[in-house]
């Protein structure tokens, strides 16, 4: 299973137009996959720990070099997470010419909800920020920010450089900036019904 993340974007102000399918995507590993309910360590190694909401696409079968105007058919499945980053530490090692990719790819990176069929996606999602029993913070996430041209048009695009395949996931941030992390820290993503969809305690 690869993870394709387009958050890359937030984290570089910096663009090689030589290479720039290299700025539009970083990789995830399967194992950086956590579902709701879980709790993230953070690495012993981590200092700036920051987080940005996410709507995550599943993909539902095999393709090469789609179009972006049959796109619609590799995908079924959407749910909403959190994608997480050491931004000091990927500054730096990227400021130095080394391999950054231990910033966004440690056990538990993306915390997910389950997985909601395309149509039965819940549009805006409550999202509930505790610290200990202190509420700090409460935003609505609209997750149709995320346009189905957006969504097509990376499909395609990631397709003309990878064989995608089933189970495969593509990650677009619902949020132009990362926040930073003051664990111990609970986010709770709740549907308008107060259906909570994820629960992610970060320590």
């Amino acid at each position: 299973m690869k993870i394709f993340c387009s958050e890359q974007s937030l984290l570089s102000e910096t663009f090689q137009k030589e290479y720039p399918i290299g700025h539009f995507f970083f990789l995830r590993s399967d194992n950086t996959l956590t579902n709701s309910g879980k709790t993230l360590y953070t690495p012993e190694w981590s200092r700036d720990m920051h987080y940005v909401p996410v709507l995550v696409v599943r993909i539902g079968r095999v393709g090469k070099s789609i179009e972006s105007r049959f796109a619609h058919k590799y995908y079924q499945e959407l749910a909403l997470g959190i994608s997480f980053t050491d931004i000091q530490y990927y500054q730096q090692t990227s400021a130095l010419g080394l391999d950054s990719s231990l910033a966004y790819d440690f056990d538990g990176a993306l915390m997910t909800s389950h997985f909601f069929p395309k149509e039965e996606m819940p549009k805006t999602i409550s999202h509930l920020i505790l610290n200990g029993e202190e509420r700090t913070e409460e935003k609505i996430i609209i997750q149709s920010i995320i346009s189905s041209d957006r969504i097509h048009e990376t499909i395609s695009t990631i397709s003309h450089y990878y064989l995608i395949k089933m189970g495969d996931c593509i990650t677009f941030p619902l949020v132009d900036k990362y926040r930073k992390i003051e664990a111990p820290e609970q986010h709770l993503y709740s549907t308008p019904n107060d259906t909570v969809i994820l629960n992610a305690s970060i320590k």
